[in-house]
């Protein structure tokens, strides 16, 4: 996503309950495969190449989108 993220986690970082900090990197790597123009496979890319046809995407991506067109 060309972006910067720091995760703060507070108390135990592998807290089941919590999802930790694996959890939470996770996430970020998971958006990251979404949202990043530089990977030909990501949902933003799709979206970019296939100007004018159906995309499916995730519900992270449509709400993205949905933002990105309000602002």
């Amino acid at each position: 996503m060309g972006s910067d993220a720091h995760i703060i986690v507070v108390g135990d970082t592998s807290d089941a309950a919590y999802g930790g900090l694996d959890t939470a990197v996770a996430r970020v790597e998971q958006l990251e495969a979404r949202w990043s123009r530089f990977r030909a496979s990501s949902e933003i890319s799709q979206l970019n190449t296939r100007l004018g046809a159906p995309v499916l995407v995730s519900r992270d991506t449509y709400r993205l989108v949905e933002h990105a067109v309000r602002a």
